[in-house]
């Protein structure tokens, strides 16, 4: 542990990375490991990977507040962060909102690749929570995510299982998966319900107009996937 944290103050984040990915260490120091592997990769400009890392561990702290060193508080100076987020959750957060605006270019990409443009072409966004078999949407990413594709003039649909009331979702909401599929030119996956990830591939492939689904959230199996006949695109696999 400690030579990953001299790979990271010296700058050196790629040998940080190798390390702690291979990482094989005490149980109670896992997840201040995890935390190292995600600032290394943030450090390293690799947003896609780092946005895992900080998910998974941003959603243990607000369960357990644990993962600093065991017996010692987080201190993020440490990482060279003490002056951009002081915690965290920030920093996870800091990731989170980079992601959708990669959504939206790869959503663009896709469709392109489709003979589509964003203008005009239907996307369903599926999920609107923050956090999967939820109906919390505090800092949901499908909000700037929308954002960005209704300035690309994006014709746009979102579903979510547990959402009912969303007074700052500017676009229709629909609990129906039938309804936000038909028609669809791209599915874009926002977040990890459970729901998503038992969607019959075929079903949803006579249901939408392009077969195109962008996995924002990596729930599908990109080989199953293109099977069924879908262009896939995913955060971090293109």
């Amino acid at each position: 542990m400690a030579q990953a944290q001299l790979y990271i103050d010296s700058g050196q984040y790629e040998r940080a990375i190798a390390l702690l990915q291979n990482w094989r260490g005490r149980t109670e120091w896992a997840s201040y490991a995890r935390f190292n592997l995600g600032v290394a990769l943030v450090r390293s400009g690799d947003v896609d990977a780092a946005k895992g890392i900080l998910d998974e561990l941003e959603t243990a702290q607000k369960a357990t507040s644990t993962y600093a060193r065991p017996g010692e508080p987080l201190d993020m100076a440490e990482y060279g962060l003490e002056d951009t987020e002081t915690d965290l959750i920030a920093l996870a957060r800091r990731v989170n909102d980079a992601m959708p605006v990669h959504m939206s270019r790869l959503v663009e990409r896709a469709l392109a690749e489709k003979a589509r443009e964003v203008a005009g072409s239907r996307v369903a966004i599926l999920g609107v929570s923050y956090l999967e078999d939820s109906d919390d949407t505090r800092n949901t990413p499908a909000l700037p995510l929308i954002k960005a594709l209704k300035a690309k003039e994006a014709d746009l649909i979102a579903h979510d299982p547990y959402v009912r009331k969303f007074p700052e979702l500017t676009i229709p909401l629909t609990d129906s998966l039938e309804q936000v599929l038909k028609g669809a030119d791209c599915a874009a996956i926002v977040t990890k319900h459970k729901l998503y990830y038992d969607i019959d591939l075929k079903w949803a492939r006579k249901l939408m107009r392009t077969p195109v689904i962008v996995d924002g959230r990596n729930v599908l199996a990109a080989d199953k996937v293109r099977a069924a006949g879908f262009l896939y695109r995913g955060i971090g696999k293109g």
